[in-house]
C-alpha cells in the first residue's frame, strides 16, 4: 500500500466525480419513476376513479361526515391516479358496506336552548411534498351537525399552533356565514308572517 500525500487536486477531483454520479444517479431515478407512472396510467386509464371519488364526496358532503378526510385526500389525485388511490378508494366502499347502518341522528330543540356552535383542529405539516396542514371542522346547530369540511390549508404553517390558528379562523368564518344565513331566514320569516297578518286583516274587513 502506498504511503504518499495525496494532493487537493486529487481530492478535488474525486469530490467533483462523487457529485456527477450522484446526480446521474438522481436522474437515472427520476426518470425510472416517470416511466413507471406513465405504465400506471395507461394500465389504469379505464379505471372509474373519478366516478368513485365523485359518489363518496356527495356521501361525505350530505351524511358521512366520518369519510370527509379519506375523500378529501384521493380527491388529490383525480388527474394522476395509482394503484395506491385505486386501492384506498375501494377500501372506503368496504368500509361504507360494513357501516352501513350508521348515519346523522337530528334531534328538535325549542328555541331557547339552540345554539350555534363550532369546533375546529388541524394536524400539522403531513403533506410531504407541500409541507401544508390539514384542517377539519364542524358546526353544530343545537347539537345537530349542519356543516363539516376537510381540507388542506392553503399556507404552510410553521408551527402546531399556528396550524391550529387558521383552522379556527376558517371554522370561524364559516360560523359567521351559518349565523348570517340563519338570521336571514327568521327576518323572512317575520316578514311573510306580517304580510299574512295583512292579507288576513283585509280578507276580513272587505
Amino acid at each position: 500500500m502506498s504511503n504518499a500525500p495525496i494532493s487537493w487536486e486529487s481530492k478535488k477531483q474525486s469530490c467533483v466525480a462523487l457529485s456527477s454520479t450522484e446526480s446521474e444517479y438522481i436522474a437515472i431515478t427520476e426518470a425510472c419513476k416517470e416511466a413507471i407512472f406513465s405504465w400506471q396510467q395507461c394500465s389504469l386509464s379505464n379505471i372509474p376513479y373519478r366516478q368513485l371519488i365523485g359518489g363518496l364526496m356527495y356521501l361525505a358532503t350530505t351524511s358521512r361526515p366520518d369519510i370527509s378526510y379519506a375523500v378529501s385526500y384521493l380527491s388529490r389525485f383525480l388527474d394522476r391516479v395509482t394503484e395506491e388511490t385505486w386501492t384506498a378508494g375501494k377500501r372506503v366502499l368496504r368500509f361504507l358496506q360494513g357501516t352501513k347502518t350508521l348515519g346523522l341522528t337530528y334531534t328538535k330543540h325549542t328555541n331557547s336552548d339552540v345554539i350555534l356552535e363550532g369546533y375546529s383542529d388541524a394536524d400539522w405539516a403531513t403533506d410531504k411534498k407541500s409541507r401544508k396542514s390539514v384542517s377539519g371542522s364542524i358546526i353544530l346547530y343545537g347539537n345537530n351537525p349542519i356543516s363539516w369540511s376537510s381540507k388542506k390549508q392553503t399556507c404552510v404553517a410553521l408551527s402546531t399552533a399556528e396550524a391550529e390558528y387558521v383552522a379556527a379562523a376558517q371554522t370561524a368564518q364559516d360560523l359567521i356565514n351559518v349565523k348570517a344565513l340563519s338570521c336571514r331566514e327568521w327576518k323572512k320569516s317575520i316578514i311573510d308572517w306580517y304580510r299574512y297578518q295583512k292579507d288576513l286583516s283585509l280578507g276580513i274587513m272587505a
